[in-house]
């Protein structure tokens, strides 16, 4: 379909990839080079120390919630965010746990702390 997009492309390990493209009726073929890059390190861990291993961050554009990621930690708790995603607010909504909210990610390493999720009567 014709019309202005966002593309973005992810790969673990390598810089996160963004243009606005404009598709018309004919598009071109392109080919896209993306440059390693580890990307900066989080920890998630419970409350009580205890490191999460799921982590899910999505991006909030416009006070709407727009792309999703799934992160596997390590046994420590730690994994690597692209770079892409700073000056972006990004929720963690990790299953079990309250969401986290993180506004305007300054792109410095992070680390969060999860509270069980309460119950609801």
């Amino acid at each position: 379909q014709s019309g202005d997009y966002i593309v973005t492309i992810y790969k673990t390990e390598f810089e996160m990839y963004r243009e606005r493209v404009s598709f018309g009726t004919a598009t071109e073929r392109r080919s896209i080079r993306l440059q390693p890059d580890r990307g900066v390190r989080i920890r998630a861990r419970t409350a009580t120390g205890t490191a999460v291993r799921i982590v899910r961050a999505t991006e909030i554009v416009g006070g709407r919630r727009a792309r999703g990621m799934q992160f596997r930690l390590d046994e420590e708790g730690s994994a690597y965010l692209p770079r892409g995603l700073t000056g972006s607010s990004l929720s963690s909504p990790t299953p079990g746990f309250e969401p986290v909210e993180v506004r305007a990610w300054d792109g410095r390493e992070l680390d969060l702390r999860f509270a069980p999720q309460q119950l609801q009567r």
